[in-house]
């Protein structure tokens, strides 16, 4: 969004399939410039609106606590993840073998060398 606003030409094409998943309809005219995916986009979004069954289905307080949960979850996944790095890098210089840290820290063994690298 950052590309949006700024109005930097050559950052909102590169990014404009991005872009279009957080404009509204007004903005994602401006963007389509005869864009056939953009364009199919913006008509989907369309007909979505005019839907009543989904915006009864969709409310904005639905929206905001399936988007308030995607980010806990994401958030408990990368401090899973984090967590097990620490581990595996305490197991390492403890001299652990690399199957034993995989077993316990679910790292791959990719993952443990490159630590082991660092």
């Amino acid at each position: 969004m950052e590309f949006w606003y700024s109005k930097n030409e050559k950052e909102i094409g590169k990014y404009k399939y991005l872009i279009m998943l957080y404009l509204g309809l007004d903005d994602i005219e401006k963007l389509s410039k005869k864009d056939k995916w953009v364009e199919d986009y913006k008509m989907n979004v369309e007909i979505i609106n005019k839907d009543v069954r989904f915006r009864e289905y969709m409310s904005e307080e639905e929206d905001k606590r399936k988007c308030y949960n995607s980010d806990i979850s994401i958030a408990k996944e990368e401090g899973a993840k984090e967590n097990a790095i620490k581990t595996a890098r305490k197991m390492l210089l403890e001299g652990e073998d690399l199957d034993k840290i995989m077993k316990y820290t679910n790292l791959s063994l990719e993952e443990i060398t490159t630590l082991k690298e660092e």
